[in-house]
C-alpha cells in the first residue's frame, strides 16, 4: 500500500470512499460526518490545496484522508499546552 497525493480526477472516487465511511459510522450508531459535511467540493478543495491523499494498493484506491502540515486553525483556541512545540500534522476525513 502507498500513500500519495490525490489527483483531481480521483475526487469522485475519494468522495465515494468517504461516503461509504459515513454509512458505516451511521450503521454503528456513530455520526461524525453529517450529510452536509464532507461533500464532494470538500474533496476537490483538499486536492487543490495539496492536502488530499489517497491510499492505494494493487487493486486501486482503498482509502482517503486530508493531511494538514501547516497546523489546525482551531487548535490555538484550545486552553492548555501541548507537550511539545515540534511541528505536527493533522489528519482529517480518513476512511478506508
Amino acid at each position: 500500500m502507498i500513500l500519495r497525493l490525490a489527483k483531481i480526477e480521483e475526487a469522485a472516487e475519494c468522495y465515494k470512499i468517504l461516503d461509504e465511511g459515513r454509512a458505516y459510522q451511521k450503521s454503528g450508531g456513530f455520526e461524525q460526518w453529517l450529510p452536509d459535511y464532507p461533500v464532494p467540493q470538500t474533496i476537490i478543495d483538499d486536492v487543490k490545496d495539496g492536502i488530499g491523499y489517497v491510499f492505494e494498493d494493487e487493486n486501486g484506491l482503498i482509502g482517503y484522508c486530508a493531511i494538514i502540515f501547516t497546523g489546525e486553525p482551531a487548535y490555538p483556541a484550545i486552553e492548555g499546552e501541548w507537550k511539545s512545540d515540534l511541528p505536527y500534522a493533522v489528519v482529517h476525513r480518513i476512511a478506508f
